[in-house]
């Protein structure tokens, strides 16, 4: 058996209800705290403004600036807000983009300089404002990993951080905030979950503990999305739950190669994240088929598969086309996105000999 390291520091609570322990959970020297979080979460739902009645005895301000694949500027601006205010701790809340949003803001807050330094390599000097993440959809995982995804919109690229500093220290997983997802946003981090999954497993970096975590991830998607997408609450819970143990999963082994050929799907004709994670996937498990070292995985996440008559299948029923050009991606653009994609680091984790013209036939499979 291989040897592996495995750790996650965040405090992790599930559970419906368990949203009512955030202020126990606090420290008493936390005098003022910033919610992250977007304006649509605030406005729409009642989920921002009762946590911050929860915490009425305490200085809340709200950032509520933050929109679906946070710009650089956004967060440069919401450190500065955090600064500003004299703020003890970060408290992310709604999806992916407000939490990733908020680790980067608890970590300008904390350290001199702007995100885009951060990206480009500077090493933060101290750690993070105490962050803590609470999700209100089933999807990203950001809840629990180290890792966060920033768009620089002057080079039309969405570019990840990573650093053990902003895991959050606490999150709390309370599937009754899910309840209020749109479907399509259910279908959309729900894909998401599938496609952390299976990337963890068939990661180089993955181990035998954490592709049983992956494998257990992927079987709750299969068995779950459709019917919580029906607002069947058993399976929302178990959505919210997968959503947990992808990004454990991923936090160990990270994501490949189909994860960052979404990114300029995403970039240049909006495609929600999570759907554009997975609409290469099945190409991808079919080049990979063929490669020795992942041909047992394969047959595995094939087994898993054929219950729903393979991805594609799965798919189809969740009413999601498979197929890029219903998005309005045209063969003339797949030289520019495999140049976008060929410089991520998910590349060198990613199995099989993965060259420009692997890549390029992979968005060739997939149109």
């Amino acid at each position: 058996m291989q040897a592996f390291n495995f750790h996650i520091p965040t405090k992790i609570i599930f559970g419906k209800g368990k949203i009512d322990l955030l202020k126990s959970e606090l420290s008493d020297d936390i005098k003022s705290i910033l919610i992250v979080t977007d304006k649509n979460l605030h406005l729409k739902t009642n989920i921002v403004e009762d946590i911050k009645f929860q915490l009425s005895d305490l200085g809340v301000f709200i950032y509520d600036e933050i929109e679906e694949n946070p710009s650089m500027k956004t967060v440069d601006s919401g450190a500065q807000f955090a600064i500003k205010n004299k703020i003890d701790l970060i408290l992310g809340i709604g999806g992916g983009s407000s939490m990733d949003a908020a680790k980067g803001i608890a970590l300008l807050a904390n350290n001199d300089g702007c995100i885009q330094d951060y990206l480009n390599g500077k090493k933060p000097n101290k750690p993070t404002l105490p962050l803590v993440c609470i999700p209100t959809t089933s999807g990203t995982g950001s809840e629990v990993t180290p890792f966060a995804v920033f768009t620089d919109k002057k080079d039309e690229s969405k570019k990840g951080y990573s650093h053990p500093f902003i895991f959050p220290m606490l999150s709390i997983i309370d599937p009754e905030l899910t309840y209020s997802m749109p479907k399509n946003v259910r279908i959309n981090t729900g894909l998401d979950v599938l496609a952390h999954a299976v990337e963890a497993y068939l990661s180089l970096e993955s181990n035998e503990l954490n592709d049983q975590i992956a494998l257990e991830s992927i079987g709750l998607v299969v068995d779950h999305l459709l019917k919580a997408v029906e607002m069947k609450k058993s399976s929302i819970q178990a959505m919210a739950y997968s959503s947990v143990l992808a990004g454990i999963a991923i936090t160990h082994a990270s994501t490949i190669l189909p994860h960052v050929m979404g990114y300029p799907l995403t970039v240049f004709h909006q495609i929600p994240h999570g759907r554009a994670s997975i609409l290469t996937l099945d190409a991808f498990m079919n080049f990979l088929d063929n490669d020795a070292k992942t041909h047992k995985k394969i047959e595995i996440l094939q087994s898993i598969f054929k219950k729903v008559n393979g991805l594609r299948g799965f798919l189809n029923s969740l009413n999601v086309s498979s197929k890029l050009r219903n998005y309005g991606v045209k063969e003339s653009e797949i030289e520019l996105f495999v140049e976008k994609t060929m410089g991520k680091g998910d590349i060198a984790i990613t199995p099989g000999k993965i060259n420009k013209t692997v890549v390029k036939n992979l968005y060739k499979d997939s149109i």
